[in-house]
Order: structure tokens, then sequence, then C-alpha cells
């Protein structure tokens, strides 16, 4: 059901892209969000030298927890990487 996810390649895919990621969260509840990490898209007030795959942004803690800026909503999310049912990059953007 849920697709293996490299977090290493999907952060470096988010540098670079906004992907569309489907996932359940904890509760249950499935999710969509497209979530980037380029620079272009985040806050004025972004460090983008504290944006590393070792230093989650929302100081979510464990391997597989993983935080972008949701381009729709305009605000920081997490998913957990062992909870990911589909990822597409989105040309659009």
């Amino acid at each position: 059901m849920y697709i293996p996810v490299n977090k290493r390649t999907v952060f470096s895919d988010l540098r670079e892209h906004v992907i569309e990621i489907v996932f359940d969260k904890l509760n249950g509840e499935r999710r969509v969000l497209r979530g980037t990490l380029m620079g272009r898209y985040l806050p004025d007030n972004t460090d983008m030298s504290t944006i590393t795959l070792e230093n989650d942004v929302a100081g979510q803690e464990g391997e597989q927890a993983m935080t972008v800026w949701d381009v729709q909503n305009k605000g920081w999310r997490s998913f957990r990487t062992d909870r990911v049912l589909s990822m597409q990059m989105l040309m659009s953007y």
C-alpha cells in the first residue's frame, strides 16, 4: 500500500520542484499536499542555510518525519515518509 521513500532523494527533489504527495495522516485521514523546499516559494524570513535533511525546519524528530512548504495553503506541513501512497513532480509550478 505505502511506497518506499528515500528521504535523501525526496529532499533533493523538493529543493528543485513542487511535488504532490499523497499520504495517510496518523489519524487515518488521507491528505494531498503540494510541497516544496524551493526558495522562491518559501516565506521571506526563511533562512535557507537552516533547511537541511538533518535539520528539519519544523523541529520534527525521527527519521520518518519530513517538513515541506505547502504551496496551496501557504504554511509549513509535515508528513511521515513511511505513510506515503504516491509522489509526483508538478511541472506547472
